[in-house]
């Protein structure tokens, strides 16, 4: 019986492993740009976006019916000095707005998301910038101050009525101008949202600032039943007041025919007392 023995491979060399490596680093690099920058896509409801908008204004509203009368000849600073603090005691500690937290929702820095790429559910992600931060401040606060300012000065002086000066006349229009562009591009920027779900405001989209869920597991904190309770009773209230006044109207014609026939004065005076009942009936159901 013959044996064949088989020659031993060669030893791999020393340096075999970094020629190895330097020939894989390329791919790897490659490999991980490509899932930091491929992120879970999510969907935010649009109407917990609308939502959240409308219950800061709200709250805004709410906040200025609380001061004396006076102070509404500054509206301009008042509404800025309220946004301003708004924004403190949310925005810059890292809070969401009043609104924004009823909603479930948060703002998230959407940029650092995408070289990230550490999500497993697509809520992940850093909160806003300082320099967001201090961007939104200055369009919130100061962008709206100093509009409402100048639309207030500008109505003061009159200077869409100013034919002798045409600096002011130019300013004016100018004015008109940039407001029909912004309400355009806001036109453009809603229809985007409605389409896509991000961004629901041009200084959103701007700063790139996203609104998504704080929670994934929790249910909208807003209830509609006060506001379902509400337009019943505006809906009741407009009927009823309805039907008083057209009584209130056939008690005036049917008066007018007694005094044409020549009724006594106790048939007047009671229907005087009746009409005076009729229209107290209808102001307090107005009222109500």
């Amino acid at each position: 019986m013959i044996c064949v023995r088989s020659n031993p491979s060669p030893a791999p060399q020393e340096d075999a492993w970094i020629t190895s490596y330097q020939r894989l680093v390329p791919h790897w690099h490659s490999v991980s740009l490509s899932h930091q920058h491929s992120t879970i896509p999510i969907s935010i409801s649009r109407v917990n976006q609308f939502d959240a908008a409308r219950l800061d204004i709200e709250m805004s509203a709410m906040l200025k019916e609380q001061l004396p009368g006076i102070v509404f000849q500054y509206e301009p600073e008042l509404d800025a000095f309220l946004e301003f603090l708004i924004w403190q005691f949310s925005i810059w500690v890292d809070k969401p707005t009043p609104g924004i937290a009823l909603t479930n929702l948060r703002y998230r820095d959407e940029p650092a998301v995408a070289l990230r790429g550490k999500e497993r559910t697509g809520l992940e992600g850093p909160g806003l910038t300082f320099a967001q931060k201090m961007w939104y401040c200055v369009a919130v606060v100061g962008g709206q101050y100093i509009w409402a300012s100048l639309q207030s000065f500008s109505a003061f002086c009159r200077w869409g009525d100013s034919e002798q000066r045409p600096l002011a006349r130019r300013a004016w229009g100018l004015m008109q101008h940039i407001e029909g562009l912004y309400k355009a591009a806001s036109f453009g920027n809603l229809l985007i949202f409605l389409y896509t779900g991000r961004y629901i405001n041009l200084i959103e989209r701007s700063l790139q600032a996203r609104l998504v869920y704080e929670s994934p597991n929790i249910n909208r904190a807003v209830s509609f039943e006060y506001m379902n309770r509400q337009l019943v009773w505006n809906e009741s209230r407009l009927y009823q007041s309805k039907r008083y006044q057209v009584r209130c109207i056939l008690w005036r014609n049917r008066q007018n025919d007694w005094e044409g026939m020549g009724v006594s004065i106790a048939v007047k005076e009671m229907s005087k007392a009746c009409n005076l009942l009729m229209e107290f009936v209808c102001s307090n159901a107005c009222i109500l």
